[in-house]
């Protein structure tokens, strides 16, 4: 007896070292993945730096500084990590991760600055000699973020600018602001600049895995070239090419998921709804002179028609004591209790993937590059989402010293499908924001049909408990549109339904785009430059809504309307420059021509009274209500110069 007790104290010893190793290795792991927080300042000046590049040594983990310079971080792996700091025109250092507030002071790196070469308005130019207002985004940066448009890159890199996405849609273009709102009526939108030609597409259209470098613009000396057509600034972008040395294939792929950000409010729950909706009514009964007593005799007889549906289990003048509180004994019956929730089956968490492959091949004379891209995002409403197809190829060649000639094509196809909910026309009223619905409506309203009353066959026998859902001949469950269930005090969601709605109504737009450009340089005379460059840009773009004759906005009619519009651009350039070394000054001229050609054909129709329900072609609609079409061409010549 004596060795088992001893064999059995040492055992529970041992499960207690045990125990107490594993918590203090659980709390050792915890403190190791807390966020990694600082702030990154320059150290001659100690202001902020806006953009700074922060990553977790040995890994693709990072994130960038934001306008104040500061950084969170939170890394995947447990231990000690070291961050790699760097930023255009600043030393790169190495610094060990702390969890505390990080200070971490970069120092100018003179050398590197003089050689960073820029964007600038027809040409380049180096960062040193630049005196206007331009801002540099590189590849480095581009890469961290996992975005559908280069845009949103933009948003806390560039000081002074800014983006506006209200609507929260996968692969809308954000609006850029770079001087501000300069118009009430026109346009606010900057100038794009890709490769050197004016772009008047979608943003989304470019693959921000293409794009080597993003330049703003942002004051009228940088901004001068281009004219009127820059007084909201320029943005430039440039695309990537092959390098000169070396063949090399590359695969990129990235999946993340997106979800509410900030948690959720507190909402009263349909015991809550009901004593508020009682205290209520009698508050008005004896504003209206009833006396106390009979303002709660009323008030028990007449709550249920005022709130339209009975989901408990007591009679309607039963469901409350003389204090306005639920019956001990009421309950939501079964069939109503998992039926209440209109905003969960109408989200859900955002999943986004995206796959890159491209390959380039390069030497002294010739260099090749390719691309393709896939991305599918998918937003956090149930039907949103956007989808884009993507492929470049880029060539330049050196067939002599004094030549230089290349191309680039690029092609995309994007899709994006819209969740417009229980939106509509005007007649849609406030319904046409599906948020605002799913939390205006009451929680005692069911989302589909139920029976308010039990229901027995002919011989005495219960067909249908009261509560039970109403099937189809299906036998699936039909949408409640609230014309019997819900009160007229919430008229206002009668005969619509966000769920319902969603469903079979549609909104969507397509485009297909097709860009080329061309160059030819020639160089002569030791100093002289002549450019020759030409840009083709082909743009097709569908919009397609479709409203339901069951429900909504559009009951009994139902409604189609289709855009087409087909964009044409054509630029030619031809530019002379001259750049001379004299000592240690620099001398630069420049004189251009450029010629640019816009036409744009636009059809639009509207129909309504659905002949097939579902179908959501034109031929199905035999009233059309508006139909129109046009023609429009833009050209400009212009003639600058710069030195």
């Amino acid at each position: 007896m004596t060795i088992i007790k001893g064999r059995t104290e040492d055992t529970l010893i041992k499960i207690g070292v045990i125990c107490i190793y594993m918590l203090l290795s659980i709390n050792l792991t915890y403190a190791q993945i807390k966020n990694i927080t600082g702030i990154i300042i320059d150290e001659e000046s100690r202001e902020p730096l806006t953009g700074a590049s922060v990553t977790v040594k040995g890994s693709r983990q990072g994130c960038i500084s934001d306008l104040d310079g500061k950084f969170s971080l939170q890394p995947t792996l447990p231990g000690q990590q070291m961050l790699v700091i760097s930023y255009i025109g600043y030393q790169t250092i190495e610094v060990p991760a702390r969890h505390n507030m990080m200070e971490i002071r970069l120092r100018p790196n003179v050398n590197e600055l003089d050689e960073v070469v820029v964007q600038v308005a027809y040409g380049t130019a180096l960062k040193r000699s630049i005196t206007g207002a331009v801002s540099v985004v590189d590849s480095k940066q581009i890469e961290m973020r996992p975005v559908s448009s280069v845009i949103s890159v933009l948003n806390g890199a560039v000081p002074g600018l800014q983006t506006i996405d209200g609507v929260g849609q996968p692969g809308i273009e954000a609006e850029v602001r770079i001087r501000g709102y300069s118009s009430v009526n026109g346009s606010n939108k900057p100038l794009y600049v890709v490769d050197g030609m004016p772009y008047t597409g979608w943003i989304t259209d470019l693959n921000p895995a293409d794009i080597e470098s993003v330049s703003v613009l942002k004051d009228a000396a940088s901004c001068a070239l281009y004219g009127s057509r820059a007084s909201n600034g320029v943005i430039l972008i440039t695309t990537k090419k092959a390098k000169k040395q070396g063949v090399s294939l590359q695969l990129d792929i990235r999946h993340g998921f997106s979800a509410r950000g900030q948690g959720d409010y507190e909402r009263m729950n349909a015991n809550q709804f009901m004593e508020t909706m009682w205290q209520g009514y009698r508050n008005q009964l004896i504003s209206n002179g009833s006396s106390p007593e009979e303002a709660t005799i009323a008030t028990n007889n007449d709550i249920i028609s005022k709130v339209g549906i009975n989901i408990y289990n007591k009679a309607d003048n039963a469901l409350f004591d003389a204090n306005g509180h639920l019956a001990s004994d009421a309950r939501i019956l079964d069939g109503y209790k998992d039926d209440l929730d209109w905003y969960s089956p109408y989200t859900r968490n955002g999943h986004r993937q995206e796959y890159n492959l491209s390959g380039e091949s390069g030497n002294e004379k010739n260099r090749i590059r390719f691309s393709l891209g896939y991305l599918n995002e998918d937003g956090y409403t149930r039907k949103s989402d956007f989808n884009r197809l993507s492929g470049s190829l880029n060539a330049d060649f050196t067939p002599r010293p004094w030549l230089k000639t290349g191309l680039s094509l690029g092609g995309t196809h994007q899709k994006t499908n819209w969740d417009i909910g229980a939106a509509g026309s005007a007649q849609s009223n406030n319904l046409s924001n599906a948020f605002y619905f799913a939390r205006r409506i009451a929680p005692i309203y069911p989302v589909h049909l139920h029976y308010t009353e039990d229901v027995f066959a002919s011989d005495g026998s219960l067909l249908h408990s009261k509560g039970d859902y109403i099937l189809n001949e299906e036998g699936g469950k039909q949408y409640d549109d609230g014309s019997e269930s819900r009160s007229e005090s919430d008229a206002a969601s009668n005969g619509r339904h966000l769920l319902w709605e969603s469903e079979k109504n549609k909104l969507w737009n397509a485009a297909n785009t097709l860009q080329g450009n061309a160059y030819v340089d020639v160089s002569f005379l030791r100093d002289f430059t002549f450019s020759l460059k030409g840009n083709i840009s082909l743009r097709n773009i569908e919009d397609s809504q479709y409203g339901n004759a069951e429900i909504g906005a559009y009951k009994d009619t139902g409604f189609i309307s289709k855009i087409d519009q087909e964009y044409k651009e054509y630029t030619l350039q031809q530019l002379l420059a001259w750049k001379h070394q004299f000592g240690r000054h620099f001398v630069e001229w420049m004189v251009g021509h450029e010629n640019y050609d816009y036409k744009l054909n636009f059809d639009a129709i509207q129909k309504k009274n659905e002949s097939f329900p579902g179908i959501d072609e034109l031929s199905n609609f035999t009233t059309t209500t508006y139909s129109e079409g046009y023609k429009d061409t833009y050209r400009t010549e212009g003639r600058f110069t710069r030195a």
